[in-house]
């Protein structure tokens, strides 16, 4: 949840957004969303240098505050200057990719596999708690194939290939498979009948299109 107001003209640029967040996560009715207020959306990139930075939607990256993410690259950039924002933009990219002590390469893996899960999930919830367990499965079953075919539409992101997806997929899907039946266990719900198809397309969701927003690959 959010509100950002943009108004530019030829001497700057004013920035405006409101305080809320949203928070969302899977229950047995389906994904559901929280929301907060008081979270800083608009932050001063450079001590020296009129440059702004707007968050939208997460209040974090990988477990860490963006505010906290924005001091230390204020402090990474100290005088220096660039000719356009675009300059400023590659920095700023560069410094979140090459950064292991804000983001250890265990966090980003546990981060991966919890949006692979959530991406699951979300494959088969809501769920109808009415029929019997056969009807429940068939129904979990109808709802995968369907987010696969939505999914094989996407396509993924330049730089992606075949290769790279079957190797995470192997290395990673017996993690996710366990992952997905903790939860399915806790949330008492009827999974598809194939586990193994279901981790897969968490994993091949979280790489190629967004897992957390069912509507970015639902039909």
């Amino acid at each position: 949840m959010t509100s950002e107001i943009c108004v530019m003209n030829r001497l700057a640029v004013v920035l405006a957004a409101d305080s809320a967040t949203t928070v969302t996560q899977s229950t047995a009715e389906g994904t559901q969303q929280r929301y907060f207020k008081g979270a800083n959306k608009i932050f001063q990139l450079s001590h020296h240098h009129p440059v702004g930075l707007m968050i939208y939607d997460s209040a974090d990256i990988l477990n860490v505050p963006w505010e906290i993410v924005v001091k230390e690259f204020r402090s990474h950039l100290g005088t220096k200057s660039f000719n356009g924002l675009s300059g400023y933009a590659e920095e700023f990219f560069g410094f979140l990719q090459g950064n292991p002590r804000l983001f250890p390469e265990a966090v980003q893996r546990d981060r991966y596999l919890q949006a692979a899960r959530t991406a699951s999930l979300n494959a088969f919830l809501p769920q109808d708690t009415k029929p019997d367990e056969a009807a429940r499965r068939t129904l979990a079953d109808e709802a995968l194939l369907k987010a696969q075919q939505a999914l094989a539409t996407k396509g993924f992101p330049d730089g992606l290939d075949a290769a790279f997806l079957a190797d995470t997929i192997t290395q990673t899907r017996d993690e996710v498979i366990a992952m997905n039946n903790d939860w399915i266990s806790y949330l008492n719900v009827i999974p598809p009948t194939n586990l193994q198809a279901l981790a897969d397309f968490g994993i091949e969701a979280v790489l190629g299109v967004d897992p957390i927003s069912p509507d970015s690959w639902r039909l």
